[in-house]
């Protein structure tokens, strides 16, 4: 079915539960279809049934889905009874792993701007997912998309879950070590404050070009994320980034900023403005991102007149002490 559809037209990637393909629809008297997509084929036969479901359930939640900052979703279908098939957008640029290993082979820090940029749009695309009431439970460099035009795009839907939000929502673990939450480490009830702390983790590293917890075994790991503190971000980038930061790896769940919060700091809306005035030079439909934007600016708005996203003192002082 995928080769009735689709002109496969190399391998993207290799992972866990199965193959990404670039590809390109195929040409009819009426269609050009120019536009490159990936498609992820999965066995689901060898599977358990957790892990078929895991599968069904990215496809069905992309679908579900539409924000600027999200994989786009173009098709799904079984093949042979046996084989999933995920038709996606394709990220031109890669991945913020790969934008992170070539900094590290260059030796050169990314940009602060290119910092921002990356931070602001994944905060939007956690900030939809969470008004859906969805977790992602696995944000990092590789589900982190880039493109050549600067727009960022969050993926990899395979973990994530549909709940009711609230403070502590699931307990059962997911996700990948070096991103997982002290919370999700103790083996406690965790909601969208852990999405907060991987989206922490992974802007340490790309700012760092380091992870901010490493350890030889993942017992040493587990005490790090819960009992260490990441060392100091490079002095190259602005102190309102590093304190950002900083407080996106609060130990501490009700501590940590809030999405609503965040989006409503100086620091954030200036990120935002930037990200707006760069769309406009890049071209991209400055309508559907604007609106984005702005919808969540006022859902943050609303949220902290409501109290869920207010500014947690403990943590207003803390970020006073490292002034």
């Amino acid at each position: 079915m995928l080769e009735c559809r689709y002109d496969r037209l190399g391998t993207v990637g290799e992972g866990a539960y199965g193959t990404v393909y670039l590809v390109k629809r195929k040409r009819s008297g009426h269609e050009i279809g120019q536009d490159l997509l990936v498609a992820k084929k999965i066995s689901i036969s060898h599977l358990r049934r957790g892990e078929q479901s895991d599968a069904i359930r990215e496809a069905d939640l992309l679908r579900s889905l539409s924000h600027p900052n999200i994989v786009e979703f173009v098709d799904s279908f079984v093949e042979d009874s046996h084989i999933l098939y995920i038709i996606m957008g394709f990220a031109d640029a890669g991945d913020l792993a790969a934008r992170i290993q070539s900094a590290q082979d260059l030796g050169q820090a990314i940009p602060e701007r290119e910092v921002m940029q990356v931070l602001a749009q994944v905060v939007l695309a956690l900030a939809y997912l969470h008004r859906n009431r969805i977790l992602h439970r696995d944000v990092k460099p590789t589900n982190i998309f880039l493109t050549k035009r600067g727009l960022v795009k969050l993926g990899d839907l395979g973990l994530a879950k549909k709940v009711e939000l609230s403070a502590s929502s699931v307990q059962t673990p997911a996700g990948t070590p070096l991103y997982t939450s002290p919370e999700v480490c103790h083996n406690e009830r965790y909601g969208s404050q852990s999405d907060v702390w991987s989206l922490g983790v992974s802007i340490y590293e790309a700012a760092a070009l380091r992870a901010p917890f490493e350890a030889e075994s993942l017992a040493s790991l587990v005490m790090k994320i819960c009992h260490s503190q990441p060392d100091p971000l490079p002095a190259g980038y602005s102190r309102e980034l590093r304190l950002l930061i900083m407080d996106l790896l609060e130990k501490d769940p009700s501590v940590r900023p809030s999405l609503p919060s965040l989006l409503c700091t100086p620091f954030m809306r200036s990120c935002l403005k930037i990200l707006l005035r760069d769309q406009q030079r890049a071209a991209w439909d400055s309508l559907l991102l604007a609106r984005t934007v702005c919808e969540a600016l006022l859902q943050g708005v609303a949220d902290q007149a409501l109290g869920q996203g207010k500014p947690n003192q403990h943590r207003r002082a803390k970020s006073a002490s490292r002034k």
